[in-house]
């Protein structure tokens, strides 16, 4: 079984699931991947600080808006200013982590 969030992956996998699929992984499959392998208490809260950014904002468009800052092109999405603000704040605030 697969849960839609990686918000539940450490208990999805602790009760025999396969994992998650999830769209948080297009920024942050690197966390993800290191939480499956290692299921830790540690590695769960880590990945779950970054939804946390991502769950303030509009969900696609800021997943959007990070990708494409992610490889120089222009956002996909087209979304009011102040939603494209919000986005570049939090970004900032994920480089800190």
């Amino acid at each position: 079984m697969f849960v839609g969030t990686e918000k539940f992956l450490l208990a999805t996998l602790r009760e025999g699931g396969a994992g998650c699929i999830t769209e948080i992984a297009n920024v942050n499959a690197p966390a993800i991947s290191r939480a499956f392998r290692e299921r830790t208490e540690e590695r769960q809260r880590e990945i779950d600080a970054v939804r946390v950014v991502f769950e303030k904002l509009p969900m696609i468009a800021a997943l959007k808006e990070t990708v494409g800052a992610a490889h120089r092109r222009r956002p996909v999405a087209r979304r009011p200013a102040a939603a494209g603000r919000a986005v570049a704040a939090e970004r900032a605030t994920l480089k800190e982590m």
